[in-house]
């Protein structure tokens, strides 16, 4: 699968793909496109419907790479709440990480090192 990456936290090592509809989060602004790839510890919060410690888990990961006050963590996690919630709805099952016959996936992250928390 290349130098992909865990869509939810960024870790190495993607183990999962999820099947996911493209979808829009109107109140982030932010639209994804296609399937999700995840590390080990991330499918299983995924697998489980864990969505509240996936975004603690994913937040805090974010955190320990980009340092950030604890206002800015809270919206983080937020957000991230908000996406889960709509993600969840829009996942059709799991798929290997390098299925051909899917679109490659991207990273998630890079978004939020652009969104601006006012």
């Amino acid at each position: 699968m290349g130098n992909v990456i865990c869509d939810f936290c960024s870790g190495p090592d993607v183990i999962a793909r999820f099947k996911a509809d493209s979808f829009d989060v109107a109140a982030l602004r932010w639209h994804s496109e296609g399937d999700w790839a995840a590390c080990a510890l991330c499918a299983a919060y995924v697998r489980a419907g864990k969505w509240g410690e996936l975004a603690r888990h994913v937040a805090g990961s974010f955190a320990a790479r980009n340092p950030m006050s604890g206002i800015v963590y809270g919206e983080y996690y937020l957000a991230l709440r908000m996406t889960y919630d709509v993600l969840a709805a829009n996942l059709h099952g799991e798929t290997t990480p390098d299925d051909p016959t899917r679109p490659a996936c991207t990273s998630y992250e890079n978004y939020f090192l652009r969104y601006e928390f006012a």
